[in-house]
């Protein structure tokens, strides 16, 4: 049968159905965990503001952004490596080269971990005193460093987004939030203080550490892929053209996406005090209402995104960015209005009356968040084009741009100054990102 446009076409559409049906079923079974982790979210934070108050619930917050910037900015980012390369390893049966991937990454999180969690306990002696950790609670602070030798799961996770097992991801999100809870309403009926908080986060992320690297790793003995490994540790390397190029770049552009938010906290903390950090966290926790499903929707089309990449369809793949756009922007502006028409009885409803100052910040960081969830399916394109330094240098560029707006904001007009600043970035990202994506995806359709 000759090859027509015709065919061509219906041969896209028929791909393209397969694809966002893919796609939306993975999102769907995510969507799930992501409501509920949202949910109950703001519960145990709700239950976290009324024992502590404003000031104590600031001083945890910061102690707990302290930990998780300095794993963000330590440890590898190796799921997106695992999805990238193994789905290469997938399309040509190369299996041995699967396996020494998951070996390399493996290393990479372990050894990145391991100096992670000697970095932060080494350093917080000497910064805490700037975000009001007192020397009382110094020695519970750098214990809580210890959370980052348990954020070893990133290749783990990687393997159950490669398999399509999207439905042990779902409940790997659940796990956090059900801890927190529970943990939450104990410390809320039994002892109302910072440590008992942070004892409970600790739990939750070593639970949902372990929880991830069992189901990831019985997923690749399912697979097949324990069979015939070996335990050598040389040449891992050697069948991916350009992997530590990939790793770094990748690692600093995630670095770049996830420790923002909680550099944005510290910084708030330091220029305002811990009130201000806990204004700024229970707006940016709101806010995430429409983050959370950018980065759902981010690992459920990535894995796709690789393998339309890898057969080089190009105009496939702007029209998963543009459907992508469509259906996320239209998510993001209901839930906008209705945190814009009900934001400050909802404030004082679920966290207290001395955390509706946070309403004007959260709109401007809803509004931040609606460009990032319309444009979300951008950032994962670079990557399954094989040009992620792009992605990377962009997110260098508005980063730079985010610290300096928002740390002469803050001092000039107070915690609104955040807000305007996080507008201001996400809608320079995601200009840039949509002026290189546009042009480097038409190249690969000519």
């Amino acid at each position: 049968m000759p090859v027509t446009p015709e065919s061509t076409d219906r041969f896209e559409a028929a791909v393209d159905d397969g694809l966002f049906r893919r796609v939306f079923k993975n999102s769907a079974m995510l969507t799930g965990g992501k409501i509920y982790t949202a949910l109950v979210g703001l519960i145990y934070l709700a239950l976290a503001t009324r024992s502590l108050g404003a000031h104590d619930f600031g001083v945890l917050i910061l102690i707990h952004a302290y930990v998780v910037a300095i794993r963000d900015f330590t440890t590898l980012k190796t799921a997106q490596c695992v999805v990238r390369y193994g789905a290469i390893c997938l399309e040509s049966n190369d299996k041995a080269g699967f396996q020494k991937l998951v070996k390399f990454t493996t290393l990479l999180d372990f050894g990145f971990c391991l100096a992670g969690t000697l970095l932060g306990m080494l350093a917080v002696a000497v910064v805490g005193p700037w975000f009001s950790i007192t020397p009382e609670l110094m020695p519970m602070a750098t214990i809580y460093c210890c959370a980052i030798l348990f954020s070893f799961k990133s290749t783990p996770l990687g393997l159950l987004r490669l398999f399509n097992r999207f439905d042990l991801v779902a409940i790997m999100l659940m796990v956090v939030p059900s801890i927190r809870l529970i943990g939450a309403c104990a410390a809320f009926m039994f002892y109302r203080d910072i440590v008992s908080f942070l004892f409970v986060w600790f739990i939750a992320g070593a639970c949902n550490c372990l929880a991830t690297v069992y189901f990831g790793w019985r997923e690749f003995r399912r697979q097949g892929f324990v069979e015939g490994m070996d335990y050598r540790l040389d040449q891992l390397t050697r069948p991916h053209e350009n992997i530590w190029s990939f790793v770094w770049t990748s690692n600093i552009h995630r670095t770049l996406v996830t420790s923002q938010v909680h550099f944005s906290t510290l910084a708030v903390g330091f220029l305002l005090g811990p009130v201000g950090a806990g204004l700024f966290k229970v707006a940016q926790e709101s806010a995430s209402i429409l983050i959370k499903p950018a980065q759902l929707f981010n690992e459920t089309i990535y894995p796709e995104m690789a393998k339309i990449a890898t057969g080089g369809r190009g105009r496939q793949l702007w029209k998963v960015i543009t459907h992508s756009a469509m259906v996320a922007g239209a998510i993001a502006g209901v839930i906008f209005l209705v945190v814009f028409v009900f934001g400050k009885p909802l404030l004082n409803l679920i966290f207290g009356a001395e955390f509706i100052g946070s309403y004007n910040v959260l709109i401007l960081l809803m509004i931040a968040a609606v460009i990032t969830m319309a444009t979300f399916a951008l950032d994962p394109a670079m990557y399954a084009i094989g040009r992620p330094a792009i992605a990377m240098n962009i997110r260098i560029l508005t980063s730079l741009l985010h610290v300096g707006v928002m740390i002469m904001l803050l001092m000039e007009i107070g915690l609104i100054g955040a807000g305007i600043a996080g507008i201001i970035s996400s809608f320079t990202t995601a200009f840039l990102l949509l002026f290189y994506a546009n042009r480097l995806i038409k190249n690969k359709s000519s």
